[in-house]
């Protein structure tokens, strides 16, 4: 599959929710990235350095994208987990599951709820409708992804591995692009939660990897 990049195209990815959700999720990464690159910049420049006061610009000019595009998501957020819930009722009522592991799809879609639920309260918090500490809040919520991650890491590995008799090419495809998708989320969340601090750098390139593999 390849990003169709006409105008009709551009018009119908970005008609859905998820595509701008998506495009909105690399930009946010990305300038969180590069965010992260000028402060270490401005680290090693001397104080007094005229260089200084230009790359402390230039990171507060892209720290400004990264937070606007950042509530701008978490606004639009509200009822995405809708979706969870309705395949989580399908799945104790019927069995359906798109997940060979049931035990592990549903460990997954619930703790993917948990940072949803988590996102929604923060965003309450941000915006001083309810008391709370929106770090902390952050960080709790996040531990949810870092499990729903993890796990669908882990079950993608399985599927590659372990591919079966009658996988096709497209389906193994599938199976890989999920793998690196959840494997750059793992990296991304436990930063964001503060479980595994790597660098603002790290997680930024994970994040806008992940969102470019899904726009293409």
């Amino acid at each position: 599959m390849s990003l169709d990049l006409s105008l009709q195209g551009a018009h119908t990815f970005l008609s859905s929710h998820s595509g701008r959700d998506q495009l909105g999720k690399f930009v946010q990464y990305y300038t969180r990235g590069v965010t992260g690159f000028l402060a270490d910049v401005v680290a090693d420049l001397p104080k007094d350095s005229p260089r200084r006061a230009e790359v402390e610009a230039r990171r507060v000019f892209y720290k400004n994208i990264f937070l606007a595009v950042g509530n701008a998501r978490r606004t639009v957020r509200w009822f995405a987990s809708l979706g969870i819930i309705i395949a989580l009722k399908k799945l104790i009522e019927t069995g359906a599951c798109p997940w060979t592991n049931k035990e592990a799809f549903f460990a997954a879609q619930v703790s993917l709820l948990w940072w949803h639920l988590g996102d929604n309260y923060r965003w309450l918090v941000m915006n001083k409708l309810v008391e709370g500490d929106s770090i902390r809040v952050k960080n709790v919520s996040f531990y949810g992804f870092v499990v729903s991650s993890a796990i669908s890491s882990v079950y993608f590995a399985q599927k590659l591995m372990n591919p079966g008799p009658q996988i096709d090419a497209k389906k193994e495809q599938v199976h890989q692009r999920s793998f690196i998708k959840s494997v750059l989320t793992l990296i991304a969340t436990l930063h964001i939660s503060e479980l595994a601090p790597s660098h603002e750098v790290i997680c930024g390139a994970s994040g806008a990897i992940c969102a470019a593999i899904v726009c293409w």
